[in-house]
């Protein structure tokens, strides 16, 4: 079903071994007892198994039973080339799900490399698997990129609603709004628990502590700070008060405020980050209490 038509001349075959001396069983006998067994209709496996296919082939219809369908596909490689095998190290399964891994991550990704398909942030099994087809599985190997797998990972966590995340977000975190936490952070992870940091980041304190920010400038972002509660409009209102105060714009603007606020200089929008502050909080943050 994955290479076509593949023969064996069986002159280059040896005669399979089925009972050891001590009445043991190899694989073959009871692999094809265990399929007609069990009406399995389609055998999907490695490559590796295609010598042995013939075999079976043989033991099937020496049963008297229907021959299943077969499809045997390629092994997935590192960048260089090389076959992992039946185990990928460091790559197993459970280390990927260690490593912060989406389960919904690892299934797009083994569903659909080496696949026609585009590798896509599909969040539904039933879609993933009804747009499974062994008809797009090349029959050369795929080589498995750690990259594109983060990057999928990444998708799939933005791809999330707060509502669908709120139930992990409250086991980190019981005191901040789940919906205007998740959208501060979600653009700025790659892995779920590395929202942890940036929930660091909205405690901190004293940012501005032997970051040389001018205190005239912090002066005035404080007198000209909006009134409380903030919302997503806060910050834009705040920049252009600052603005028409100081004459300053662009990065001479933003960039104090942004080490002010989150003691870093690159992050999650800024108009995303006020509602989860109060004044106290930037007060705090500014090392003004």
């Amino acid at each position: 079903l994955i290479k076509g038509e593949v023969f064996f001349d069986s002159k280059n075959l040896s005669d399979p071994v089925l009972i050891r001396e001590d009445g043991s069983l190899l694989y073959h006998l009871p692999s094809v007892i265990d399929d007609i067994t069990e009406n399995i209709t389609d055998i999907i496996r490695g490559e590796d198994h295609i010598s042995n296919t013939a075999y079976h082939i043989q033991i099937f219809k020496a049963l008297n039973s229907y021959i299943p369908n077969f499809a045997h596909h390629p092994f997935l490689t590192d960048n260089e080339g090389r076959g992992f095998g039946k185990r990928i190290g460091s790559l197993s399964i459970e280390s990927l799900k260690e490593e912060g891994y989406e389960n919904i991550t690892l299934l797009n990704y083994l569903l659909n490399i080496g696949s026609s398909n585009d590798v896509i942030a599909e969040k539904n099994i039933e879609v993933l698997v009804n747009n499974f087809n062994l008809k797009n599985i090349s029959s050369s190997s795929s080589k498995f990129s750690k990259e594109v797998l983060k990057s999928l990972n990444k998708d799939i966590l933005q791809s999330y609603k707060s509502n669908e995340i709120s139930f992990r977000i409250i086991e980190l975190n019981k005191n901040l709004p789940q919906d205007k936490l998740w959208q501060f952070a979600k653009n700025n992870i790659n892995f779920f628990l590395e929202i942890k940091n940036w929930i660091d980041v909205i405690n901190s304190e004293n940012n501005v502590f032997e970051k040389n920010i001018d205190k005239n400038f912090l002066d005035i972002a404080i007198e000209t700070l909006p009134k409380e509660p903030f919302n997503e409009e806060t910050w834009d209102t705040w920049t252009n008060l600052i603005k028409n105060k100081t004459g300053l714009k662009g990065k001479e603007l933003f960039m104090p405020l942004r080490i002010a606020l989150t003691g870093k200089d690159k992050g999650p929008e800024l108009k995303y980050l006020l509602p989860l502050l109060n004044k106290k909080i930037i007060l705090k943050k500014f090392g003004k209490i």
